[in-house]
């Protein structure tokens, strides 16, 4: 996450959920900054690559699917509505809707509203 902070910018929204239909050991990274475009190839593949490089690939086996997500999105609005983390330890929450899905469980290692300077950011 700080590698992605210190290169690209800060980030919106950083967080593994637990879908209520997924395995148990399967997890979705949702990701969201002013860098970002939803479902972008070239902004999935760059957060895939930063988690390639901090986990071995027995370890990346908890990563499902990395999803970017634009701040315009009802399902940024929603991640973003459980809970505001700026620095620190991260935030658990189990039983939070997601667009209309229901998450078993959330690790949010970030989740803040876009300050006005970096809504327009490109990088």
């Amino acid at each position: 996450m700080n590698d992605i902070e210190s290169e690209k910018g800060p980030l919106w929204l950083f967080a593994v959920v637990q879908r209520e239909d997924s395995p148990p050991d399967r997890w979705h990274l949702l990701v969201a900054g002013p860098w970002s475009k939803s479902g972008r190839l070239k902004s999935i593949r760059y957060v895939f690559e930063k988690i390639e490089a901090h986990f071995s690939p027995k370890e990346r086996r908890w990563l499902s699917v990395v999803i970017t997500l634009e701040k315009n999105y009802p399902a940024f609005k929603d991640a973003i509505s459980w809970t505001k983390v700026t620095e620190g330890a991260p935030v658990e929450l189990q039983n939070v809707w997601l667009n209309g899905v229901l998450v078993y469980k959330a690790i949010v290692f970030r989740a803040q509203e876009p300050k006005p300077a970096e809504q327009t950011a490109v990088v």
